[in-house]
């Protein structure tokens, strides 16, 4: 399983609305081109939302140009612990131009604390696409929070993009 693009710098989401890119990479062409080749980029994150009201964030996946899903997160009620943040992006080859992507996240309760429920349960989402992986291609996540407040933050911790 070749490691194509590890981060471990922070990148952090903080006092904007606007759209953030959260992880970027360029696929090289023809990487995951191969007919059952999976791209799979798995990012740990925190989300601290200590603004005193819920906040409701977007996360949008981009592939080749194209938004293949744009998910807005349940509300995230204030709290003063972190929410650890699990996202997982699979990219997987049909042959040709054509790609199964489905995308995971979980985003648990604020400090670890299991007696509350997580906030958004783990449900996949899947797509199909048709993007030519002869030629490089960006594989991007974003995120977008509904208020800019200096009291919520967004950060991947780390992200491992490898191929399969």
């Amino acid at each position: 399983m070749p490691v194509l693009d590890r981060v471990t710098a922070d990148t952090t989401l903080s006092n904007t609305a606007a759209e953030t890119t959260m992880y970027t990479y360029s696929v090289p062409a023809n990487m995951g081109a191969k007919t059952g080749e999976v791209l799979d980029l798995e990012m740990i994150m925190t989300l601290l939302n200590n603004s005193g009201a819920n906040r409701t964030y977007t996360i949008r996946i981009k592939f080749g140009g194209t938004t293949h899903f744009t998910e807005a997160l349940a509300a995230a009620p204030a709290s003063i612990l972190a929410r650890p943040t699990i996202l997982r992006v699979r990219i997987q080859n049909e042959g040709g131009s054509n790609q199964y992507i489905s995308s995971t996240i979980v985003v648990a309760a604020p400090g670890n604390d299991w007696t509350v429920a997580p906030l958004v349960p783990l449900t996949p989402l899947v797509t199909a696409g048709t993007i030519n992986q002869t030629s490089a291609q960006t594989l991007e996540v974003t995120w977008q929070s509904d208020a800019a407040t200096a009291t919520q933050t967004v950060t991947t911790r780390v992200a491992l993009l490898t191929l399969t």
